[in-house]
């Protein structure tokens, strides 16, 4: 099966996103990352995220605030734990205190 047979298995294709600006964010690790991404070749990684940005002044403002210490200062007591370390921004927990 070639790579766009394979793509296009079962109708996967309509799971890729539109062409155009995105900010890209990681779903898991222990760090917070985003960066703007205007290549319609790259496909994103299932373990990360991506929304359309309508301008480059929102997709830098978009990942400021995400790679933010402020931001990273707020998630972290949310994420689950790992065997050392917090993990996984998309499954956060609740805290309580």
């Amino acid at each position: 099966m070639t790579l766009s047979q394979q793509l296009d298995h079962m109708r996967k294709s309509m799971q890729l996103a539109p062409s155009g600006l995105k900010v890209v964010y990681t779903g898991s690790g222990t760090l917070l990352n985003a960066l703007a991404l205007d290549d319609p070749r790259l496909l994103v990684e299932h373990a990360a995220y991506w929304a359309t940005a309508r301008s480059l002044e929102e997709a830098r403002y978009l990942t400021a605030v995400l790679n933010s210490a402020t931001v990273l200062a707020q998630v972290i007591p949310m994420q689950p734990r790992g065997w050392r370390d917090p993990r996984h921004f998309d499954n956060l927990g609740s805290v309580t205190r």
